[in-house]
Order: C-alpha cells, then structure tokens, then sequence
C-alpha cells in the first residue's frame, strides 16, 4: 500500500508538485485550517528553533513564514515591523490596534534598531514568540497583556481567513453519509470529507467541486484514518492503522476518523500511487474509467483502499 513512500515524502517541501495528469504546477495560497488547528501547529513548534529562510538564525519572521507556509500562503518578507505593509495573502486582513482573535499575527514596531516584531495570539495573556529577549526557541508567553512589552509597541494584527470548525454532515437519513471530492488545479490535491462546511469553505477558497465521492456508511466497524502532512500540506487517507501509527511515527498529524468503510463490501474505492510527484500523490475513487484512466498514464494501483456503499 505504498507505507514507505508516504513517510518519504514528510520531509519534502510541496513547492513542485505533479497533478493528473502528470504535469507540473506550483502550489498557491489557500488556508485550510482553523484557527483551533493553528494554534495546535504554533503549542507543537514551542522548544524549537524555526530558521525558515536560512538567514539571520531563528528570528521572530521565521516563525511567521513558518505559519504561513502551514497555512498554505507564501510566505511574506521584511522584517516584523514590515508587516504592516508587506503582501497579504488574498482573504487575509490586516488591522491596526484591533482586539486581537485566536490565531492572529500580532505586529508589534520598535525594538533594536526598529526592526519590530512578530508573534502568534491565542488570548490576552497567551501567545506564541520567537527570538523575544533573544530566546531563539518558540515560547509560549504568559501571564501579561499581549501589550504589556517596554521595547516594542503593539501595532495591530493580521487575521487569516481561517476555515470555520461546522461538523456539518450531509446525512442522509438512511444511515449513509455523502463524501464530497474537491480537487486544488494549483497543488494537484485531491480531498474528500463529509463535512459540507469543509466543502464549501474549500470552494470559496479556489478549490474545484468534483461533487460527490461516494456514499459512506454512518458508522462501521472499519474506520477511515485522515492524516495531514503539515510540511507537504497534504492528507492521507487509511484505514491501516499501522499505516496511520507509522505516519504519525514519522510526524503526519492525526486528524482522527474521517469516515467509515462499509463493511458489506459494497462498492470498492481504488487507491493510486503516482510515483512522478513529490506529494499530493495518491488518489481515491470508485470509478472503473478513472481507475483505468490512471493505470494507463503510469500512476502504480495499490489496490482497494476501503469500500462505499454506493459510487459517485
């Protein structure tokens, strides 16, 4: 089922990726996540010393263009200071003296030489710094207001368009959920979910509506692992649990179960590998043309990843 190839990849960034069918594209701004899943990626780099560009050691930017790139958007340049003005990723904000909001970059001016600050906010007296008092690990600093620093200034926030946390299934009241398949034209991906919050959220954002998937039971007793590469910005789909745990081994982040198998064995769904791509290479589908679609473009079948009570 291609286990090693996927741990492969964790360390590879997703800059140049191959889409079906094979062919290269750059990968673009989108933001995925919510603000609860961003602040769950800021608490696990605490302890760590984020050189994201190679240049200076671990500063306070560093962190920043580390959070972009987790959250799907380029990066940004300057120093902290110069996020008040530097390119702000399409669907972001930027806000001079806001109340801050979970998941907001706080941009603070002042400092040695004016060069400002950087840092991420989860409440008035939490937040996520680098290369504050020149400690080059990321902290989580509390106990103070988000404004209560004597050598910088708080100057206002940068809002990214977080994804909204609905669990909204599409139920279909006969004990079957509706699995809806999007496709990114820049990065290649293919998701499926059975959230249609999720769904349209990732519409909104630039994705391509591929409709539904399949059908998917309520529940079984056969789960579907969802996985997320937060250094290749990807998912993975199983439901190996030795392939979820070798994953999470290898630092893929546990998204829990994104739906069921059924377990009547009704519908297979076929699982594919393209062996050209870097990441965002592998596909899910019940459909026998794709299937022979992809068999003769070169992409290597892993065989039946899981079973749908019903195809697209």
């Amino acid at each position: 089922m291609g286990v090693k190839k996927i741990a492969g990849i964790l360390l590879c960034s997703a800059l140049f990726v191959m889409s079906f069918p094979v062919s290269s594209v750059k990968v673009q701004a989108y933001t995925a996540h919510t603000a609860d899943e961003a602040i769950a990626w800021a608490e696990s780099k605490v302890g760590t010393a984020i050189d994201y560009d190679g240049a200076y050691g671990a500063q306070c930017v560093d962190l920043a263009k580390a959070y972009y790139h987790y959250l799907g958007v380029t990066p940004s340049l300057g120093n902290g200071a110069d996020y008040r003005t530097n390119t702000l990723p399409a669907g972001w904000q930027r806000i001079r003296g806001a109340q801050p909001e979970k998941g907001d970059l706080l941009i603070y001016t002042g400092g040695t030489r004016g060069l400002g600050h950087v840092a991420i906010y989860d409440s008035d007296t939490f937040a996520y710094h680098q290369h504050l008092q020149k400690n080059s690990q990321v902290e989580h600093v509390t106990g103070s207001s988000y404004k209560a620093f004597s050598n910088i200034r708080y100057w206002g926030v940068i809002r990214p368009d977080f994804a909204k946390p609905e669990e909204e299934e599409d139920d279909g009241g006969d004990g079957t959920v509706t699995m809806y398949r999007l496709y990114n034209p820049n990065s290649g991906e293919h998701f499926y979910t059975k959230t249609r919050s999720e769904a349209k959220n990732l519409v909104r954002l630039g994705w391509n509506s591929e409709g539904v998937g399949w059908i998917a039971p309520e529940s079984s007793g056969t789960p579907v692992y969802r996985l997320y590469n937060p250094n290749a910005g990807e998912h993975h789909y199983t439901k190996d649990s030795d392939e979820k745990n070798m994953l999470i081994a290898a630092g893929w982040r546990d998204e829990g179960i994104g739906w069921y198998s059924d377990d009547q064995q009704s519908v297979p769904v076929h699982r594919h590998y393209n062996p050209n791509a870097l990441s965002n290479n592998h596909n899910y589908t019940t459909s026998e043309e794709e299937k022979s679609s992809l068999d003769a473009v070169g992409w290597n079948y892993e065989g039946i990843a899981w079973y749908a009570v019903s195809g697209e």
